[in-house]
């Protein structure tokens, strides 16, 4: 394919804003009216946006919008197969699967050993899709190789697919390293460890938590005045809590019972600088958030 027949990257990063924008305004559409319900969701909110960008964009860019959500119309290109006709519905829905499930979905696949598993394969798959759009000449991502298809501009009737540049013995091997590399970085960055996941889940089972958010060993370096140099060590813990009657009357006790079981449960909070923890009533549908937390470093 002819670089003048396909958008660059930066074009295709405008058209995504854009239909980030209007995936954002149904989310807080949504929000205002069931703002209980996606709360009540905790983590696994990001499902719902999930599957609305999904199916936005399967709709959209299939054949039934001519191959254009509302980014791509205003950016003047679309969504075809190899031979320029525009993709089924099915097939625009497992595209846009591949393609945007797991960059909007990934944060809710965090914790005990199943969940990690399922967010290893998501960020995988992130990965692929981005190595294949910036190594190919076509600038088709792995969800285009798979469901036959690619990104053009309007006017682009005739076209050549470089196949064989797709599938280079070079790119399958860097590719492979590439994963293996991130593999080992993720499980040993981000795999569970036993005591805070025990802790965490010992939390959940209190009456007033939806779920645990977060629950890690972090630091951070601060600079004082005179720029002396300071490292402290601390156990972040956010916590979303069920009912927001709870965090406006209850929120010093609650804070009281979960400092308690993180210094019984886990022995790095006896050599931690502090802990501090986060009660929040919020949600996250990955299409639009919104917030209210109360924090506090013990």
């Amino acid at each position: 394919m002819e670089k003048a027949q396909r958008p660059s990257i930066f074009k295709r990063l405008i058209a995504l804003l854009v239909d980030t924008l209007v995936l954002g305004s149904l989310g807080y559409v949504l929000g205002l009216m069931f703002e209980d319900y996606f709360v009540s969701l905790g983590k696994f909110g990001v499902l719902i946006g999930g599957i609305i960008t999904v199916v936005y964009f399967g709709i959209l860019q299939s054949k039934i919008n001519k191959g254009q959500s509302v980014g791509k119309f205003f950016l003047n290109f679309k969504v075809t197969n190899t031979d320029g006709n525009f993709l089924s519905i099915q097939k625009s829905l497992v595209r846009s699967f591949i393609l945007i499930f797991p960059i909007v979905t990934f944060s809710a696949f965090t914790g005990d050993n199943f969940l990690f598993i399922i967010g290893l394969v998501l960020s995988i798959l992130n990965l692929l899709n981005l190595y294949f759009v910036l190594m190919n000449s076509s600038r088709r991502s792995l969800a285009d190789i798979l469901t036959g298809s690619v990104v053009t501009y309007n006017d682009s009737k005739e076209f050549a697919i470089d196949l064989p540049n797709d599938y280079k013995k070079n790119n399958i091997l860097i590719l492979t390293i590439l994963i293996v590399s991130y593999s080992i970085y993720f499980v040993f960055s981000k795999g569970p460890d036993n005591d805070f996941l025990t802790t965490s889940n010992e939390i959940e089972k209190l009456v007033w938590v939806s779920n645990v958010a977060a629950l890690k060993h972090q630091t951070i370096s601060t600079f004082s005045t005179n720029k002396d140099y300071k490292a402290s060590n601390y156990i972040e813990v956010v916590v979303q809590v069920k009912n927001k009657v709870y965090l406006d009357n209850n929120s010093q006790e609650m804070i009281d019972e979960i400092a308690k079981m993180i210094k019984t449960s886990i022995p790095e909070a006896g050599n931690v600088d502090f802990i501090s923890i986060t009660l929040s009533y919020d949600f996250d549908i990955g299409i639009a958030k919104k917030y209210h937390n109360v924090v506090v470093k013990i």
